[in-house]
């Protein structure tokens, strides 16, 4: 009980003051989407015509700077151009951080991606503690108006929900694009891939299962699976969504039907279920908990509940080392699974349980 209370206070107060602090910020107006005007596809409700054309594939991408040359890990900040051009420069370059194994390399990256308002890279950081010895590689990308994408004049993801539907499937739809082409560039190079996402950034890695087969895994953490039933359902940073696309007469018939594209819970992944692993947290007050539950069933993929809110699960250096621990296991594998069966398991350090929510 007490778990639950605090949980629940935690994301409340975290959640009032990202939404006044950081998504209210200046009170800018809601962004009116264009993207519909050239690219009608953004409300078709059908997924492929949604990403349509496909993601890019980068040769190389550009390092701007060393962060770090220690023992472990070379540390570089890197940038390549996003597939989508919009209105905010910052915004047209895909941002990240590598984290370059020295001993004992793998040919593996792990591409992780953050929440909804990034402010730092030490998820991440804590997440190569954990991977230090193995020789794995890390490749922390921003999502589209995100961290260091973010546009002058706003804060770290403002513009993801600052704006009406047009302009918030066409951020999901770049999120999308630039994940996948992050994606086909590692994996020309030859590195195996997995990803890992926090909250947006699960979201982004379960949509990323939609398309990209050979994936070595996608580890979440409390993603987003149903973007339309979210902004019924949602908590606190919801009413960012709800505030920006109005109160009044919406058909939500119409917002189910256009926003099938964005919802994972939808469709079923092309990548195999015994490599896709989802946590949730017991009492997150912003991402509901039964609809992970409900696409963990749908998917025949693992679920392990976590007895804490959303913003524990996704802030905790304990997760981390949980999830490295994970991946260490993962990495041994050279095939997590057959191409028999789409119902074959793995069993990792953590435990996996059935939720009944």
């Amino acid at each position: 009980m007490w778990n639950k209370f605090y949980s629940h206070f935690l994301d409340e107060a975290v959640g009032a003051v990202l939404l006044h602090k950081f998504l209210r910020y200046r009170n800018h107006p809601p962004v009116k989407g264009e993207t519909s005007n050239f690219f009608p596809d953004i409300f078709s409700g059908d997924l492929h015509r949604f990403i349509h054309p496909g993601p890019a594939l980068i040769e190389n991408w550009e390092y701007s700077h060393t962060v770090s040359d220690r023992d472990d890990y070379l540390i570089q900040n890197f940038h390549f151009p996003s597939q989508i051009t919009t209105a905010h420069p910052e915004n047209n370059f895909v941002r990240g951080r590598h984290w370059q194994a020295k001993e004992n390399r793998q040919d593996l990256t792990v591409i992780g991606i953050d929440g909804l308002v990034q402010l730092n890279c030490g998820w991440f950081r804590a997440l190569s503690e954990g991977l230090s010895n193995h020789g794995i590689d890390i490749a922390m990308i921003d999502a589209p108006y995100n961290h260091w994408r973010t546009p002058k004049g706003y804060r770290s993801g403002q513009l993801i929900l600052g704006g009406d539907l047009d302009h918030l499937f066409s951020v999901c739809r770049q999120a999308v694009l630039d994940l996948r082409t992050t994606i086909r560039t590692l994996k020309n190079k030859g590195q195996r891939v997995g990803l890992v996402g926090i909250s947006y950034g699960g979201w982004m890695s379960l949509m990323a299962s939609l398309f990209e087969p050979e994936l070595e895994f996608v580890i979440t953490l409390a993603p987003p699976v149903d973007i339309g039933k979210i902004i019924q359902e949602g908590g606190t940073l919801v009413r960012a969504i709800r505030k920006n696309i109005g109160y009044i007469e919406i058909d939500e018939e119409e917002i189910a039907r256009v926003s099938k594209p964005v919802a994972p819970i939808e469709w079923m992944p092309k990548l195999c279920s015994s490599r896709i692993f989802l946590h949730a947290a017991r009492h997150d007050r912003f991402v509901p908990t039964h609809r992970i539950a409900e696409l963990a069933s749908k998917w025949n993929c693992s679920l392990r509940l976590h007895d804490c809110g959303h913003c524990e699960i996704s802030a905790r250096r304990r997760i981390a080392r949980l999830i490295a621990k994970d991946i260490t296991h993962l990495s041994k594998r050279s095939q997590i699974c057959s191409n028999k069966t789409n119902s074959d398991s793995i069993q990792l350090n953590s435990e996996t349980v059935t939720p009944q929510i």
